[in-house]
């Protein structure tokens, strides 16, 4: 009886065979070494990429850390409600007056619009109609 593969196991490769063989083993020896050039251009790329991504972390750092001590010394707005003639009001302090929205510019107990230490910040709108 005969083996199964007989065939097979006495065949030779034909030199069409061997040559294309051969080709794609140097197909494959080219493409190796393409890759290794591009992961050596890519790691280089990646390093100049991570130095330039730190500096600007680094820069957005410093950034942040002045805009936080320059919150620190400046109060901004606070609104105080309504304006009364009791209160003492800030530089930077809020109040209605009359529907309007005024912002004191410096320390003051003086009413809004009677002198400049307040602002108009947001003038009194038009009274609503009913929707009858």
């Amino acid at each position: 009886m005969a083996e199964p593969h007989a065939e097979t196991t006495k065949h030779k490769p034909d030199a069409a065979f061997r040559k294309t063989w051969a080709t794609q083993g140097a197909v494959l020896d080219i493409a190796l070494e393409v890759g290794r050039e591009i992961k050596n251009w890519t790691v280089e790329k990646l390093g100049r990429q991570q130095s330039k991504m730190v500096a600007e972390l680094m820069a957005l750092r410093a950034r942040v850390k002045d805009l936080e001590q320059q919150s620190k010394q400046s109060k901004g707005m606070k609104y105080c409600g309504v304006w009364s003639p009791v209160e003492q009001y800030d530089a930077g302090d809020c109040v209605t007056q009359d529907g309007s929205v005024w912002h004191a510019n410096q320390t003051t107990r003086s009413k809004p619009g009677t002198d400049n230490s307040f602002t108009l910040a947001v003038k009194r709108g038009r009274d609503g109609k009913d929707s009858r």
